[in-house]
């Protein structure tokens, strides 16, 4: 059984905030770099939802 911290509202805040804070200060070429990786992971998802849609 996995014991896991509840967090505080407070600490979900601050959190948040400092993972914010470290995606404004990538680089450009890193930010086009996970741009490009969500598009893929979208495409695959959109592409298995058709080919799974399509062999019912």
């Amino acid at each position: 059984m996995i014991i896991m911290p509840i967090k505080t509202p407070l600490e979900i805040e601050m959190e948040i905030e400092s993972i914010g804070k470290k995606k404004s200060e990538l680089s450009i070429l890193n930010m086009l770099i996970l741009a490009v990786l969500a598009g893929v992971y979208i495409g695959f998802g959109s592409a298995l939802a058709t080919l799974v849609s399509h062999d019912l």
